[in-house]
């Protein structure tokens, strides 16, 4: 049970980043002198979180016997391909509403594979409701860039 708390608290936490940046926009600070453009440093954590989870993904794929886990593992290593594409093309202002659909799309395949899971059942709970915050906290981010 610890294991899974650990987790929940983690994820959590990654919220404030988002939370961070969204503030200092809305603030209408733009740049910080060691981080530079706040909507470039919250681009660059999306884009690392993105990664995180698809690379999780990859740990289903593993662990599962499912006829599915190859989707899941394939699916990761596009989206991943897909995600440093338009990182180096789009502008950050279209990447971050990119981040929206990367995050909308693992969230269904996380559900998709863990909604047969007891244990994870908090996990989530946990996770929709950070993804919908990190959603929400993004689109604030792009109407102020």
């Amino acid at each position: 049970m610890i294991k899974y708390a650990v987790k929940n608290i983690l994820t959590v936490l990654g919220l404030l980043p988002f939370l961070f940046a969204t503030i200092l926009l809305c603030a209408n600070v733009v740049f910080i002198p060691i981080i530079g453009p706040i909507a470039s440093a919250a681009n660059l954590y999306a884009t690392i979180i993105i990664s995180f989870l698809l690379g999780s993904q990859w740990g289903y794929h593993l662990n599962s016997n499912s006829s599915n886990s190859s989707l899941y593992a394939l699916s990761s290593n596009f989206f991943v391909i897909l995600l440093v594409l338009f990182y180096l093309w789009l502008p950050v202002y279209l990447m971050m509403l990119s981040q929206i659909v990367f995050f909308l799309v693992i969230l269904w395949q996380d559900y998709s594979y863990l909604q047969h899971k007891d244990s994870i059942t908090s996990y989530l709970t946990v996770r929709i409701f950070t993804t919908v915050c990190v959603v929400l906290l993004i689109l604030i981010m792009v109407c102020k860039i």
